[in-house]
């Protein structure tokens, strides 16, 4: 990934990196949150997923949880996250793509609480 982001912002080769829009979690129904993102890429989208994790120690000690997002109209993703797997206390979302070559971004971090 290195040489592809040097090319691209010191050479000026290359299309520019994908970039996550807009991330979002809303309570669906009773039983689930929807964490959607909306992506702006020249390149196709190989993988796109949700990460999350309980609020309280700092981001990079946290026990962060992966889950794939599936695309359901043209670059919006989406996952359905069951509320039982995130209990009573406040949780931290953030999305994550790849594209083809393969260059990975990620959203800022949204913080939900139910």
């Amino acid at each position: 990934m290195e040489e592809v982001y040097f090319d691209y912002y010191l050479k000026g080769h290359g299309k520019r990196f994908p970039k996550i829009k807009t991330i979002k979690a809303e309570k669906r129904g009773t039983s689930f949150v929807c964490v959607s993102f909306v992506v702006d890429s020249d390149t196709p989208i190989r993988q796109a997923t949700v990460n999350y994790a309980f609020v309280g120690e700092v981001p990079t000690k946290r026990k962060w949880v992966t889950v794939s997002a599936k695309c359901v109209k043209n670059n919006h993703y989406e996952v359905l996250i069951p509320l039982q797997n995130l209990g009573k206390n406040a949780v931290e979302f953030y999305g994550t793509v790849s594209d083809n070559r393969p260059v990975s971004v990620s959203s800022y971090m949204i913080w939900y609480s139910n």
